[in-house]
């Protein structure tokens, strides 16, 4: 049978995705709460039928904090809590893993490159808006070494050594001939077609941080992507969704790469892939 020569090719790890399965699910968020008083937060809580309440203190403030913390002081007769859990610290430990799997993983690489210079190609427009309305926000005041991308990725911490490994590929891929026929790479397209068009942002003076802030973004997009697409999928849409896309675009044209490899020639598993059209051309890089 064909499934007995198919290597199993999973993204995120398996182990990444109970990771991910186990990330707390929580009953509201904070922002709900703003206007209520310790009294109005408990009385709220008594009325839910779920037993644990569970709410996202990522970016509490310590006022905040201190109405719930009253809250509970009410509660604690009731035999309720609320729990407060720090989600953005623990996304963040899932989120570094999924990045690490990026970088090591040839398959997720290539859908990477492949995913950006079809971007490039026929879609340059997203390259320019994405700058220009996240990266280039003067309220954000971001230069590429304090993106908010790289906390997306779980890199918040600039010290980070997986930083380097993220950095060497964007390095590969501005250094990548775009196949066009003109021997241009893709950082010489970039800078043709996009760069003129990006705001300018304080602290970032050259194309080639441009480049690189438009590649994080873009590698941003291939890590939620995966992540919501296990955790909240009405989240896995735009960039996301194609990211995503890519990604099982490549792992699918890997794995057939795979089975013709292992398969032997003449045999009826051959003739089989011959039959539904999987020959070289259609498993080989792009």
């Amino acid at each position: 049978m064909i499934s007995s020569v198919v290597k199993s090719i999973e993204f995120p790890s398996p182990e990444t995705k109970v990771k991910i399965a186990e990330l707390p699910k929580f009953t509201a968020d904070v922002s709900m709460f703003i206007e209520m008083t310790p009294e109005e937060i408990a009385e709220w809580v008594l009325e839910q039928d779920s037993g644990a309440v569970v709410i996202n203190a990522s970016n509490m403030q310590g006022f905040e904090r201190a109405r719930f913390e009253a809250a509970n002081e009410i509660l604690v007769s009731q035999g309720k809590e609320i729990q407060l859990i720090d989600e953005k610290e623990k996304v963040a430990v899932v989120t570094r893993e999924i990045t690490r799997e990026m970088v090591d993983l040839n398959v997720i690489r290539r859908a990477f490159k492949s995913f950006v210079f079809d971007v490039l190609k026929n879609d340059s427009e997203s390259f320019v808006a994405g700058y220009n309305t996240y990266f280039a926000d003067p309220e954000r005041a971001n230069t590429y070494d304090t993106a908010h991308y790289w906390e997306n990725i779980g890199l918040a911490d600039p010290s980070d050594r997986l930083r380097e490994r993220v950095n060497e590929l964007f390095e590969v891929v501005m250094s990548l001939d775009m196949q066009d026929g003109s021997g241009r790479t893709f950082f010489d397209v970039f800078e043709e077609k996009v760069s003129p068009r990006l705001n300018e942002v304080p602290g970032v003076d050259s194309v080639r941080d441009q480049c690189r802030a438009d590649l994080l973004e873009m590698f941003s997009n291939m890590n939620r992507g995966p992540f919501y697409n296990e955790s909240d999928t009405k989240k896995v849409y735009g960039m996301r969704k194609r990211a995503v896309d890519e990604i099982q675009s490549a792992i699918l044209a890997e794995t057939f790469a795979e089975v013709e490899d292992e398969v032997p020639k003449g045999s009826t598993t051959e003739m089989m892939l011959s039959d539904v059209g999987l020959d070289e051309s259609d498993t080989s890089e792009s």
